[in-house]
């Protein structure tokens, strides 16, 4: 796991875990730096936010149990947990914030999934999964 930056992400948190490769998506982008600009406004603290996954390689996407048209390869998902708030508090602030597209809690890990996969009406898909 690599160190949370408060400020702005690298590409290096951001980076495939096995072999470094990055896919720049800037809706995607924007989209999760908005949400570290939201908690800090909103805790009126930095809050740290740390990318336990971000784009994934086909083989590392293989290797982790990832579905076969993850959004991890397209660069439009990342896998969210913070030092200083709980997972599901995390969650409920990816759907209050209205950035991402999906959110998924995942309880016995303990992260949260956000990304920005296209949805008709602009609808938000939200939900916990226990594994």
């Amino acid at each position: 796991m690599i160190k949370a930056n408060i400020e702005n992400f690298t590409q290096q948190e951001l980076a495939c875990r096995c072999c470094g490769k990055f896919v720049q998506n800037d809706k995607a982008l924007i989209s999760l730096q908005g949400f570290r600009y939201y908690l800090n406004r909103k805790y009126k603290k930095n809050i740290r936010l740390t990318v336990n996954c971000g784009t994934r390689c086909p083989k590392h996407n293989k290797e982790v149990g990832g579905v076969a048209n993850s959004e991890h390869l397209l660069g439009i998902a990342f896998d969210l947990v913070s030092p200083d708030l709980d997972y599901k508090t995390l969650y409920q602030e990816a759907v209050a914030c209205k950035l991402f597209s999906t959110i998924i809690r995942y309880d016995k890990s303990k992260f949260v999934h956000a990304d920005t996969r296209e949805r008709p009406n602009y609808e938000i898909s939200s939900w916990a999964w226990d594994k």
